[in-house]
C-alpha cells in the first residue's frame, strides 16, 4: 500500500496483496512509479475512484431514456430505441464504460449487423446520439464521440428484388395488363 498527500488530503493506493499478487521487488517498482505520478501532480487513487464512478452503457441507457428519449421523442420512437438497445447495442456493449467506447467497438457492432442494414444504421444513429449526449453531460471529453467525425459508415440498403414476371417495356398500362392476361389465362 502506498500512502500519499493529494488535493489536501491523505490518499492510499493499493499495490497488490503481498505474497499472493505481488512479491516485494515488483511492489517497490510499482510504488516508485506511483510516487513519480504523485510528484508530477497526479492522483492515482483519485483517478481510480473517478473511473469506477463512470457509468457503463447499460446504466447510461437508463439515463438516456429518462432524461432525453421520454422527454423529446414520440412514444413509438422511444420503443424503437429500446428495441435497438435491447437486441443489438446492449448485448455487445453493456459492460463498457461510456468513456471507453471506441470507434473500433462501433465498427465491430455495425459490421456484425451487415445482414440487417436498416437496423444497423438506426443503431449507429442511436449510439451516436447517446454518445453525443454523454459529451454534453460531461461523461466524455468534447469531440470524443466515435461517430462524430465519421463521414459515412452507413451500410447501403440492398437493391429491391425484381419479380420474375415478364416485363413489357414500352407498353402503356392497359396494353400491358391485357397482354399479361393473355399470357396467363
Amino acid at each position: 500500500m502506498l500512502q500519499y498527500w493529494a488535493s489536501g488530503r491523505t490518499r492510499r493506493a493499493t499495490l497488490g496483496h503481498c505474497g499472493r499478487d505481488l512479491s516485494p521487488d515488483p511492489a517497490r517498482t510499482k510504488a516508485r512509479r506511483l510516487r513519480s505520478q504523485v510528484a508530477d501532480g497526479g492522483d492515482p487513487a483519485g483517478e481510480r475512484a473517478e473511473s469506477r464512478a463512470m457509468p457503463t452503457l447499460g446504466n447510461f441507457a437508463v439515463r438516456y431514456r429518462v432524461e432525453h428519449a421520454e422527454v423529446k421523442k414520440k412514444p413509438s420512437s422511444v420503443e424503437s430505441d429500446e428495441r435497438n438497445l435491447r437486441f443489438h447495442l446492449l448485448p455487445a456493449l453493456v459492460c463498457l464504460r461510456v468513456d471507453k467506447i471506441t470507434r473500433a467497438d462501433v465498427a465491430r457492432i455495425h459490421a456484425a449487423m451487415k445482414h440487417k442494414s436498416g437496423a444497423a444504421n438506426r443503431c449507429l444513429s442511436l449510439l451516436s446520439k447517446m454518445l453525443g449526449l454523454a459529451e454534453a453531460w460531461g461523461l466524455r471529453s468534447d469531440g470524443s464521440n466515435p461517430q462524430g467525425s465519421t463521414i459515412s459508415t452507413a451500410i447501403p440498403r440492398q437493391a429491391p428484388r425484381r419479380s420474375s414476371a415478364p416485363v413489357f417495356c414500352g407498353m402503356s398500362g392497359s396494353n400491358r395488363t391485357s397482354r399479361i392476361a393473355l399470357m396467363f389465362p
